[in-house]
């Protein structure tokens, strides 16, 4: 197995490769760790399963359409951009104006750091780190998130997600 990183349009790219096969995995750390690329095999035939639309149109980080995107900390869409916690009343920023609404969080395109590669010959992974410090209009919630992506020689792809509050 084997772990790639090169940069492209000025974006940090990680690509996860199994030599025999060709399967592998892509993603886009510079642009909310986003999986770019998603190639495995059925029957013999390598399948691209993870293709982002409009690339040819758009960069990742203008892509409107939030292909393959880390929806967090909130996913769909905030009501106005009103929400209450604890008590307290939160206004975000409205990014569906036609609609008047705050959508798919604002991670999508935050840029992550490679804190962990490891691979063997049957496995490969790293994992990404964000650390956002509540400065964002509307959520004051402080966290650490973190990403790990996985392609093994048996075609096995994973992704987890995990995030610690730092906040109060």
């Amino acid at each position: 197995m084997e772990i790639e990183i090169f940069e492209t349009n000025g974006d940090s790219i990680i690509k996860i490769l199994n030599p025999l096969s060709n399967e592998s995995a892509c993603i886009n750390a510079s642009v909310g760790g986003t999986l770019i690329s998603l190639k495995l095999k059925e029957a013999d035939e390598l399948h691209e399963l993870i293709a982002i639309p409009y690339h040819q149109k758009y960069l990742l980080h203008e892509n409107p359409f939030y292909p393959s995107g880390l929806l967090m900390p909130w996913v769909n869409r905030v009501r106005n951009g009103n929400y209450s916690f604890l008590g307290k009343n939160y206004q975000l920023p409205i990014n569906e104006t036609n609609l008047g609404n705050a959508i798919h969080g604002f991670m999508a395109h935050m840029p992550f750091e490679i804190i962990q590669q490891s691979k063997n010959e049957s496995d490969a992974s790293f994992t990404l780190k964000y650390i956002y410090d509540g400065r964002f209009i509307g959520y004051p919630f402080a966290f650490e998130a973190y990403l790990t992506y996985s392609l093994d020689t048996m075609g096995n792809f994973n992704f987890t997600m995990a995030c610690k509050n730092t906040g109060d």
